[in-house]
């Protein structure tokens, strides 16, 4: 860690400061090193500019994640802003369960802010997940939050994607609409298919499954809620022949 403080003897509204930290973590993937870097900025606490870059990689248990984020501080220093620059970029990877991989989930956060109130501004996340029952996938969630923190404020988004589905042999696409307000996930639309769904000896035609209802997914402890209805149609549904 280098801090250096500057014209420290002109009180608070005169201080410069030039800051490096690094920071070291060990995990299931090795060494990770995050560097952060404060150029020579005045420091205004009452009205704050301070640029910040965080780069590198954190290792924790079977989980990476990496940073490519050029900030600014902004406001009072007492309840601060952060403006995500152009090019700030979250990765994530590693093992979430015994059956789940993630290769690689991206949050492109350029343009967005975060506050103590949470998100505001466009928010976008690109999975690519492989899990040895169900399959592997790959989903976009493309949205816009205002005051959004998990379980609090407001996040609109649309969501698009493909995979396959080990069970039944099958490819799947997907596509539609949600949200999650407070403690409330929903999927508005949804409209997803297969190329074909096999299960022992019948077997389905492109079909397609629809809401009839949103679904919601309250979470809370206490009393979860999880309810929605879906609709599923075929071109052709092909049984098994009876035996002779």
């Amino acid at each position: 860690m280098n801090i250096n403080i500057a014209q420290w003897q002109q009180g608070l509204t005169g201080l410069r400061l030039t800051a490096r930290l690094n920071v070291m973590t060990q995990g299931h993937a090795g060494k990770g090193n995050l560097v952060m870097t404060i150029p020579e900025t005045a420091i205004n606490w009452l009205d704050a500019d301070i640029p910040i870059q965080l780069t590198g990689i954190v290792n924790k248990d079977l989980m990476q994640a990496s940073a490519q984020l050029p900030v600014k501080v902004t406001g009072m220093l007492t309840d601060p802003t952060i403006e995500f620059q152009p090019g700030s970029l979250l990765r994530f990877k590693g093992q979430l369960t015994e059956t789940l991989t993630v290769k690689d989930a991206r949050l492109p956060l350029a343009g967005s802010t975060l506050s103590s109130k949470g998100f505001n501004g466009h928010l976008n996340a690109i999975v690519l997940a492989e899990d040895t029952i169900w399959g592997d996938y790959r989903v976009h969630f493309a949205g816009r939050s205002t005051d959004f923190l998990p379980d609090q404020g407001n996040w609109q988004w649309r969501y698009w994607g493909e995979g396959n589905l080990l069970p039944l042999k099958a490819r799947w696409d997907i596509a539609g609409t949600g949200s999650w307000v407070d403690n409330m996930v929903s999927f508005e639309t949804l409209n997803t298919g297969f190329d074909v769904l096999t299960y022992q000896h019948t077997s389905m035609l492109a079909p397609r499954l629809t809401l009839l209802t949103p679904f919601r997914w309250l979470r809370n402890d206490k009393n979860p809620l999880f309810e929605g209805k879906l609709k599923l149609t075929s071109q052709r549904i092909d049984f098994p022949a009876g035996d002779s």
